[in-house]
């Protein structure tokens, strides 16, 4: 049974050509960053291959980045990903995938820790939240999966993607084929853009305007009259003008998002 968070009702048609697209520019802009700062890739135990993101530091967007060489997806020991963390606004973590030119043989398996020492194994339901997108640029045009097993969303835009072994994620490529093994939804869950919003009860009063030395003299112009105060001293449209600053603010910052969400990732 799916979690109310990862049900979303639509009210429309999805135009697949036009998320398509957004999906394969979301994986060209996540090709472009290098390595997050405080990432631990260690690899000189062939055994013992990990990758540590305990002290990774994120970005503006909530992403952590690895880069890892083709050739070690080609070898048969397995690779671990390990300090994940799994709460709802963690960061996502995309595995950079260099050199891979047009094709692609994997062979390893994908094992996860996450932060209090739990791991998964491949299952057709996971307890945990997936947190993790391996993704393999636009040169890629061939992946095979062609024993081990993978942990995480996949996504080659380009490529047609043949499985041979369990992949536990979702894919996203140009063709899909499972020829053996299992594939088992596991929608990556990247944490939502935060909004700025301003309450309602947030606004600034502004202090009294200070006596007018000239006010009831005679020979003032207006004896007896008080000043109009200017209009953008009302602590009514000091709100709204606040408001409406937050809110253009708000779109700024949700434009430049590029997010990945469980459904299209677009």
């Amino acid at each position: 049974m799916r979690k109310e968070d990862e049900i979303h009702l639509g009210h429309k048609y999805i135009d697949i050509d036009r998320e398509f697209k957004k999906l394969e520019l979301n994986s060209n802009s996540f090709a472009r960053n290098k390595q997050s700062e405080g990432m631990q890739v260690n690899f000189n135990d062939m055994n013992n291959r990990y990758i540590d993101v305990s002290n990774a530091k994120k970005d503006e967007f909530n992403n952590i980045y690895v880069d890892l060489d083709a050739q070690y997806l080609m070898a048969p020991q397995p690779i671990t990903i390990k300090g994940i963390s799994e709460e709802k606004e963690a960061p996502t973590i995309i595995v950079n995938i260099r050199n891979s030119n047009a094709e692609l043989t994997a062979g390893t398996q994908t094992r996860l820790i996450y932060h209090d020492n739990g791991t998964l194994s491949p299952s057709e339901s996971h307890p945990r939240r997936n947190k993790v997108l391996w993704n393999f640029g636009k040169e890629l045009k061939k992946l095979d999966v062609s024993s081990g097993y993978m942990m995480g969303s996949i996504l080659a835009p380009n490529a047609v993607v043949t499985l041979n072994v369990n992949v536990d994620g979702n894919i996203v490529a140009e063709v899909v084929n499972v020829k053996g093994g299992e594939s088992h939804r596991w929608d990556l869950q990247p944490s939502k853009p935060k909004v700025p919003k301003l309450p309602d009860n947030e606004f600034i009063v502004p202090p009294p305007l200070p006596e007018d030395p000239n006010k009831d003299k005679p020979g003032s112009d207006n004896p007896g009259k008080d000043e109009e105060k200017p209009k953008s001293e009302d602590p009514i449209r000091i709100k709204k003008n606040l408001s409406r600053k937050f809110q253009i603010r708000a779109r700024k910052l949700q434009s430049r998002r590029i997010q990945v969400n469980s459904s299209c990732w677009g």
